[in-house]
């Protein structure tokens, strides 16, 4: 949906690059076998830079060429032991994070173009004082050269949302692409 939704947006602003654009996308890591990359979370988190097929009109090839890429990443991180995820991750965000501590932005570009996260909140409704929380919003450090943040969260069971997120209005326009009609 993502990959569908900001290739219909660049496309509509005939900006679209020839190459895929990549997505940083942090990986839960089994708190018990860190060294493996886990969809349960944990307290150990890595990164795995994905390709979103956004140089592919087809959205069933992009869906396939985004599974690939983050099958390779984490078939990448479960080979390494913990100390390596964590200095892969570091290495993977040094372009990101030094430039701007060093005033040298605009020489060296992020290894990525935006990052798709997925935050797995309470499960369980949560008061404070008293009063119902009714739902979090995530919030992103703006990085140069990180065009974008897409950070979808869950909460007191519920997950995601598509009715209220803005990419929503890309999605139907990206799902109805002429290759979807064969």
């Amino acid at each position: 949906m993502c990959s569908g939704a900001v290739r219909a947006y660049l496309l509509e602003l005939a900006a679209l690059p020839e190459t895929s654009l990549v997505a940083m996308v942090p990986v839960g890591l089994n708190a018990k076998q860190s060294q493996v990359a886990s969809a349960e979370g944990g307290n150990a988190v890595g990164a795995v830079m994905c390709k979103l097929g956004t140089d592919l009109a087809d959205p069933g090839d992009r869906l396939a060429a985004i599974h690939l890429s983050m099958v390779d990443g984490k078939r990448a991180l479960s080979s390494m032991t913990p100390m390596q995820i964590l200095a892969m991750s570091a290495l993977g965000q040094a372009p990101a994070i030094l430039p701007p501590l060093l005033r040298m932005q605009g020489i060296v570009r992020p290894p990525y173009n935006l990052i798709i996260s997925n935050v797995p909140g309470p499960r369980t409704t949560h008061y404070w004082n008293g009063a119902k929380l009714v739902g979090q919003y995530p919030l992103s450090i703006p990085i140069n050269g990180m065009a974008l943040n897409i950070t979808c969260t869950s909460y007191d069971g519920n997950g995601l949302r598509p009715d209220r997120l803005p990419a929503h209005r890309a999605a139907p326009a990206a799902a109805a692409h002429p290759s979807r009609r064969r």
